[in-house]
């Protein structure tokens, strides 16, 4: 029994990683630009179908493409703002809400179109290591060690650069900001492209340990509203521990619930924090 709990927990913390790490880039641009992105989801797949892209065509090393996937979707995310996305942040929140659905139904054709919707992964050589007495999948490793320091590195960011300073000060009072010298238009803009290439960063890991198609990412959109709202909006650290929270309580409810009812863990989660904390656990400090 002490084995299979050892187990469970060690993969609910290399799963939260993953939900932590595709649901950061939500947060930034909630808690900055104030849009309840629903086309994010669809991003964070788009991310991992272009990083199956490249490591197939070009037969690099995979978590290289992963890195050009995430580059390639700045680039996307610099487009998608500059057709649409600039003019939702002063946009009220319905037609931020429809806008942004729309944009998901159109970019999940896109990808149908594109490469089908056919199952896709990225399959690396299988090896373990031993975790806390627990095996753990290479694989499921990596995605552990590039989510924290992606995690890190946007906290550093934010903490310590100028550029990071600026944008919490947009975050905290718009109006300040800009009188203060701040170009708000260009801190959304910076904010939302950092924050569709952390997206583009998850659907690239999330390539390398399980297959997915185009209609997964409600799934994810939702897990990445579900954690936001646990770890407060804008809050980096928040959102990680909310992550990593996330993925224990799906992996430990095997202890008492059937697998079928994992999924339902995280709307679970959802619904009790709103009741008791709406504001998240560290309430949207953008840290």
């Amino acid at each position: 029994m002490l084995e299979r709990i050892l187990q469970l927990f060690v993969s609910g913390l290399l799963q939260g990683s993953l939900y932590a790490i595709m649901a950061c880039g939500l947060s930034l641009i909630f808690g900055v630009a104030g849009v309840p992105d629903f086309s994010y989801g669809i991003l964070v797949i788009l991310g991992a179908y272009i990083a199956y892209w490249i490591f197939t065509v070009f037969a690099i090393n995979a978590y290289l493409a992963i890195v050009v996937a995430t580059v390639l979707m700045a680039f996307v995310a610099l487009v998608l703002h500059k057709l649409y996305f600039r003019k939702l942040e002063t946009s009220v929140q319905l037609n931020q809400l429809i806008v942004t659905f729309a944009v998901a139904l159109v970019l999940e054709n896109l990808i149908i179109y594109t490469w089908t919707a056919d199952f896709r992964a990225i399959y690396l050589p299988i090896s373990s290591y031993e975790m806390f007495g627990a095996m753990v999948p290479t694989t499921r490793l990596m995605v552990l060690l590039a989510s924290a320091t992606t995690a890190v590195a946007a906290y550093v960011f934010l903490k310590a650069t100028y550029l990071g300073k600026a944008i919490r000060a947009v975050s905290q009072d718009k109006e300040a900001a800009t009188l203060m010298g701040i170009n708000s238009s260009s801190i959304f803009m910076l904010t939302y492209v950092v924050g569709i290439g952390i997206a583009g960063e998850g659907g690239g890991l999330l390539a390398t340990i399980m297959p997915f198609s185009p209609g997964y990412y409600t799934l994810f959109l939702i897990k990445s509203f579900c954690i936001v709202v646990l770890g407060g909006a804008g809050s980096i650290i928040g959102t990680y521990i909310g992550g990593i929270m996330l993925g224990l309580a799906e992996s430990l409810s095997n202890l008492l619930l059937p697998p079928v009812w994992m999924e339902g863990v995280s709307l679970f989660v959802f619904l009790i924090v709103l009741v008791l904390r709406p504001s998240g656990l560290f309430r949207g400090k953008l840290i």
